[in-house]
């Protein structure tokens, strides 16, 4: 492991390459030191069924990951965020149960899953955290059900009517389903596809709550004057579920 301070406040030391004040990350104000870690982790993985010994050296792994910590005046870690190299690639260091307490399979019977939801929807709304995007917000109204293994979905419009450069937008979305791994997430602008948010990751696990943010580069687009839509595919049978909400953030 390979960790370095970056930055203390007070000082003129800015190094550019992790985003002080990017697109997609803005550090956050109560950081005192920023530390850029890089790690290497070695792991077995699984080996086919054998009768003789399979041994240790053929099935090692490695993952190397590479991330900025924000440390506040206490010494400890206050947020982050992971660099581009590991930005889509990185454990969880939050260990979620996936089902609710009435499934027989899959859940930990000593997490409470309401509990560990609401950790998570406040995780996504301090400000103590690196990433947070405050700007112009907009709400769409209503609801709207998504059809069982319908290929037009269910979407939910956001019709922004201001003028103003935007440099990112964040996309938050509330979507309840019994197996979000049916789902594909899409914004667009105008009804043209800007972006597949979500195709069909998480496997069984209920729901989407998640805040998707987008620079002005991968919008193609400095403009936010458009009709914009949330659009929500189910695309295998027996599970449903609802958008529950949709909103947009633009950072100017």
């Amino acid at each position: 492991m390979r960790q370095r301070p970056l930055y203390t406040a007070g000082t003129q030391e800015r190094p550019g390459r992790i985003g002080d004040q990017g697109d997609t990350y803005t550090r956050n104000n109560k950081a005192k030191k920023l530390y850029e870690v890089e790690i290497a982790v070695e792991y077995l993985v699984e080996g086919s069924a054998s009768r003789q010994p399979l041994g240790m050296d053929s099935y090692l792994s490695t993952d190397r990951y590479h991330y900025i910590l924000e440390i506040g005046s206490t010494g400890k870690v206050i947020g982050g965020t992971y660099c581009t190299d590991s930005e889509q690639d990185h454990p969880d260091f939050l260990w979620a149960p996936i089902k609710v307490a009435s499934s027989s399979w899959g859940r930990n019977p000593n997490v409470n899953y309401s509990k560990v939801q609401t950790l998570i929807e406040l995780s996504r709304k301090t400000d103590d955290g690196g990433g947070t995007v405050e700007g112009r917000s907009y709400t769409a109204a209503g609801s709207a059900q998504i059809p069982d293994n319908d290929p037009a979905g269910a979407s939910l419009d956001i019709a922004v009517p201001d003028a103003f450069t935007l440099k990112a937008v964040a996309a938050e979305v509330d979507i309840s389903h019994s197996w979000r791994g049916d789902l594909e997430v899409s914004l667009l602008r105008d009804g043209a596809l800007v972006k597949v948010l979500a195709s069909r990751t998480g496997g069984s696990a209920d729901d989407i709550k998640e805040t998707f943010t987008l620079t002005a580069s991968e919008l193609g687009t400095t403009d936010p004057r458009a009709t914009w839509t949330l659009e929500v595919v189910d695309t295998a049978a027996q599970d449903t579920g609802t958008v529950n909400s949709f909103k947009l953030t633009f950072q100017e």
